[in-house]
């Protein structure tokens, strides 16, 4: 489970507004990434951990999204 806060949604909708719709693809391209990252056996997650993130960065378009994740459990 991947978790974001794009900010406040004032369209019915997260696709209405162009800057919410982009985290959401950001978080999308993100969650791409991992499920790549365990296939190719660079991360493993075990439980509520991702285990090998460590100073591992991944490229969302232009911009690179450290991993900094906060688990929930």
């Amino acid at each position: 489970m991947i978790l974001g806060n794009g900010g406040v949604k004032t369209t019915r909708t997260y696709q209405e507004d162009e800057e919410l719709s982009g985290y959401v693809m950001d978080l999308q391209r993100f969650d791409e990434l991992l499920k790549q990252a365990q296939k190719n056996g660079t991360i493993t997650i075990e439980k509520n951990m991702i285990v090998g993130i460590d100073n591992k960065t991944f490229e969302l378009r232009k911009q690179i999204l450290y991993s900094e994740i906060v688990f929930l459990g």
